[in-house]
């Protein structure tokens, strides 16, 4: 291929040339999507404060047992103010499914500090829960001073 610059690998097909790189292949194979139809917003929030220095995973305290009745896909945003040591920071469906991406890290260094994440999941028609979790990767304490869990879904059917 006359005039192309080295550095990438050429695959030809059927006359049509394609750039293979292994970065963008990794990215592909790692992605995934999905959606539904919008309906609803539901939130649960908490002002209460709450600390750990565990490094279990265990329900952040006034933001579990989160009920919808959702299908096809949930989206569900995590926003805490925390002071203290890192925190890594989950959502849990039905107590059995991680919430995708899995757990996040929170680290609010030297001071109070907003953090918010949203998390995603395909999720079968049906009442969906949900259980904020956390835990402290250093054994440190953690406090929690006031944070919410808002969750997007499309309507299922139950009865």
């Amino acid at each position: 291929m006359k005039g192309l610059r080295s550095g990438k690998k050429w695959l030809v097909l059927g006359g049509a040339a394609l750039a293979l790189a292994a970065t963008p292949m990794a990215v592909v194979a790692a992605s995934s999507q999905g959606g539904s139809g919008l309906d609803q917003q539901n939130f649960v929030l908490t002002t209460t404060s709450a600390s750990t220095s565990s490094t279990a995973w265990a329900n952040v305290p006034g933001l579990r047992d989160h009920a919808v009745c959702a299908r096809d896909g949930v989206s569900a945003t995590v926003s805490l103010v925390l002071t203290g040591a890192p925190a890594d920071v989950r959502v849990r469906l039905n107590d059995a499914t991680t919430v995708k991406p899995g757990s996040v890290r929170f680290d609010p260094g030297s001071g109070t500090t907003g953090f918010s994440f949203t998390f995603v999941q395909p999720v079968s028609n049906g009442i969906q829960s949900f259980d904020v979790q956390w835990r402290s990767p250093t054994g440190g304490a953690v406090t929690l001073a006031r944070g919410d869990l808002n969750v997007l879904f499309e309507d299922g059917t139950c009865g």
